[in-house]
């Protein structure tokens, strides 16, 4: 079988048809113009032979010798068509494999150039956001925040798509770190200052949300909230940048979820804001 297949794939590949290569230089072309052309040859000789075995082949610039020529040629000279015919047909198929290797480059680049575009604006929207809060001596890392927001954009397959997932994670992270403050002024207790509970130890608070970088101590309830609430306004912020085509799906998915926790994890009371221990799990 494999004497069979190993020749059989030599033939298949040289009548391949090679967009990538120069029409001239592509075996199938030379193989369409010449074999039919070499079996007219054939045929030609064939006829010619036995005419001349007949006795009936003579050449003489008359009418009815044209006339025989053609009544005893007509087949191999209706056949002088087929080279002609063929080698168009593979001109015309190499022409249509070589556009459709260009469009593939076209659009290939298309989605590259768009990818960087999309991630350079994110990146400079990002620079804003950073302007905005500059205050508060934050950074935001653009190649991690739009690696978590984008996750399945890329140079093979740019999407202005946002993963829902991004602020479902920060919701949780948010919910956790409620959860380890508790269990920090549970163990370093408060002072109570005017009406406020002063932590007699301050806690650490790093950013819920992976990218933004953003490091402080806290010694309140009511500055836990703040925070929390910022890190939550920058990463839906950051969802709702002009390159994102589904950031009021997200919002509208997650803002009523968020409003939720807070509300169940903080309460008011005169003009401050503390921690409900008592919705602590």
């Amino acid at each position: 079988m494999s004497r069979i297949e190993a020749p059989l794939k030599t033939i298949l590949l040289l009548l391949k048809i090679q967009e990538d290569k120069a029409l001239h230089k592509n075996t199938s072309f030379w193989f369409a113009i010449l074999a039919p052309l070499i079996i007219i040859i054939w045929i030609f000789y064939l006829l010619t032979n036995e005419l001349i075995l007949k006795e009936a082949f003579y050449i003489n610039m008359s009418s009815e010798s044209l006339a025989a020529f053609v009544k005893h040629y007509a087949f191999p000279i209706t056949l002088l068509t087929l080279p002609l015919t063929f080698g168009v047909m593979v001109n015309r198929f190499h022409s249509s494999k070589q556009k459709a290797k260009t469009n593939n480059l076209v659009e290939r680049n298309n989605i590259v150039n768009n990818f960087f575009t999309h991630y350079k604006n994110f990146s400079e929207f990002c620079d804003k956001i950073e302007q905005r809060y500059n205050s508060n001596k934050l950074t935001l890392t653009p190649e991690f925040l739009y690696r978590d927001i984008f996750p399945t954009s890329g140079i093979n397959n740019f999407t202005t798509t946002a993963d829902s997932k991004f602020i479902s994670v920060v919701i949780d992270k948010i919910d956790k770190e409620i959860t380890q403050f508790i269990n920090h002024s549970n163990k370093v207790g408060y002072n109570n200052i005017s009406n406020t509970r002063v932590l007699k130890e301050r806690y650490r608070y790093n950013s819920v949300v992976n990218g933004l970088n953003h490091s402080i101590l806290i010694d309140t309830d009511h500055h836990l909230h703040t925070e929390l609430t910022k890190a939550y306004t920058i990463a839906i912020s950051l969802v709702f940048f002009i390159g994102t085509s589904n950031s009021a799906e997200i919002y509208n998915q997650y803002h009523l979820k968020f409003k939720q926790l807070m509300s169940n994890r903080f309460y008011e009371e005169k003009d401050n804001i503390f921690i409900d221990d008592k919705n602590d799990t």
